[in-house]
């Protein structure tokens, strides 16, 4: 039996610092999946530009950073659509969030994926002009790829 077309998506830009996370652990994880099965996709894209990359898909896989106020650096978050606010009342097409972004997507009855998953990785800093990660993240990177790679069942075999 074929399981289902998979995308990873990774979200950050690589040029700052921990907030390319998201990209490199896609990345990695895609050196350990079938690519028949899984397409992995890097994002700094935001609001309606994603629908262009997700439709089509069954599952989406998004991996991103966050930076919460007391949380910890690298540890990995779990989210679901329902943890997102939607966008109020966007001045911009970019203001958009993701919530919003699948809501519109539906409404115009495109192909958004129906298993959505949502990672969020604690980062340290978004902010610096650096390529890799800090210390403390790229430490973390190992034991999120396999945590993902698990909970998702997306293990080569």
């Amino acid at each position: 039996m074929d399981r289902a077309k998979t995308l990873i998506l990774g979200m950050g830009s690589p040029i700052l610092g921990d907030d390319g996370v998201g990209v490199e652990v896609a990345n990695r994880i895609k050196e350990n999946t079938d690519e028949k099965f899984v397409d992995v996709v890097e994002a700094s894209a935001s609001g309606l530009e994603l629908l262009d990359i997700i439709c089509g898909y069954e599952k989406l896989i998004v991996i991103d950073s966050m930076n919460t106020e007391g949380g910890q650096v690298g540890e990995l978050h779990r989210l679901a659509c329902s943890d997102l606010d939607p966008t109020v009342r966007p001045s911009a097409r970019h203001q958009i969030n993701f919530a919003t972004t699948l809501e519109v997507g539906r409404r115009l009855n495109m192909e958004v994926p129906e298993v959505i998953a949502i990672y969020a990785i604690e980062i340290k800093d978004a902010t610096v002009f650096q390529e890799g990660c800090s210390p403390e993240v790229e430490r973390a990177i190992p034991g999120i790829v396999e945590t993902i790679i698990e909970e998702e069942m997306l293990r080569a075999d």
